[in-house]
């Protein structure tokens, strides 16, 4: 379980400090800025996944992020490979759904028009305005561009979150 920052104690001159003291207000709370809340997974699905509707879906359930927080930004990152059939162009969308509202809009934080070829790299990194504390779902979305008929394939995704302030 993640040591829990507290808020630090405002010292006055001639308090005894005592170990408790140092442990909690000073070890404790340089471990939790070390180690904030995370979560990750590295998703590579067998066989290929495959987006066709022109909304936001989720990709996989292990994309959905469940995350402890105490009220800071998340950043989130992803950084994956997607696929289209030759001939056409690769066109899909990908968004960031936090507690059941969409980060990016209508259009995401991310569209990938490519040219025609076989697998197109991407990566992106989106950071939140401060978030209330608690518990936070953060869902890793997916659709094909409406100009395209083709699948999206999805062949690997990293996508990680962290809490950062």
């Amino acid at each position: 379980m993640p040591i829990e920052w507290s808020t630090p104690k405002t010292w006055e001159t001639g308090t005894l400090v005592t170990a408790s003291d140092l442990n909690t207000h000073l070890r404790d709370n340089l471990e939790a800025l070390k180690n904030p809340p995370t979560v990750m997974h590295r998703f590579t699905p067998n066989p290929v996944v495959q987006i066709t509707s022109t909304t936001f879906v989720d990709i996989d359930a292990s994309l959905n992020f469940s995350l402890p927080t105490k009220g800071g930004a998340l950043m989130i990152g992803l950084v994956g490979r997607v696929y289209h059939n030759p001939g056409t162009n690769t066109d899909c969308y990908f968004d960031i759904n936090i507690n059941g509202a969409s980060q990016g809009g209508t259009d995401g934080v991310l569209w990938l028009l490519g040219p025609n070829a076989y697998q197109l790299p991407f990566s992106v990194v989106w950071l939140t305005d401060p978030i209330e504390a608690g518990t936070q779902t953060v869902k890793i979305q997916c659709r094909r561009g409406s100009g395209n008929t083709n699948p999206v394939k999805i062949y690997d995704l990293f996508a990680w979150v962290r809490e950062v302030s």
